[in-house]
């Protein structure tokens, strides 16, 4: 029973370090794209200061490390980096001409932030995509509790 209160308060802390790096992340991502209007500019610049505010406070918060290493970092940067940059940016560039499809009409209570809107929608439905593949490899890999991580990060020296 403790055991499973101890999975259930990591968990419910994993969701609330998520969701502020997702806020994080989201309202980066709309301050550049609106500077910008560039996606990939936005998204690079946005990921990457929640990608490093996720590491640690993950570490410090939901999985408890006292010590934390540069390899293991390294492996959460490469990982992250992947889901956040290749997987998110491309679903993003992939679902914005379906999204941009949908009529103004739609988003007409908006008002004249139609294009702001369609790029936040496009970026929600990109979070949740590399959302997934961070909680599965941060689960089976960077904050488990076993050799995984040491044949992973040997293979890197």
């Amino acid at each position: 029973m403790v055991l499973i209160q101890k999975i259930n308060l990591k968990f419910i802390i994993f969701v609330l370090v998520g969701i502020f790096n997702t806020l994080l992340d989201l309202v980066l991502y709309l301050i550049f794209y609106e500077k910008t209007r560039s996606i990939i500019v936005s998204n690079l610049i946005a990921t990457s200061v929640a990608m490093v505010s996720s590491y640690f406070l993950n570490a410090r918060l939901t999985f408890k490390k006292d010590k934390l290493s540069l390899k293991k970092f390294i492996l959460f940067i490469l990982i992250t980096a992947f889901g956040l940059w290749i997987l998110q940016t491309g679903f993003i560039l992939l679902i914005t001409p379906i999204i941009n499809n949908i009529p103004s009409s739609f988003f007409h209570l908006f008002g004249s932030h139609v294009d702001l809107i369609r790029a936040g929608l496009s970026k929600v439905l990109a979070i949740a995509v590399s959302f997934l593949w961070n909680f599965i490899w941060y689960d089976k890999v960077i904050f488990k509790n076993n050799d995984n991580v040491n044949k992973i990060t040997q293979s890197l020296e």
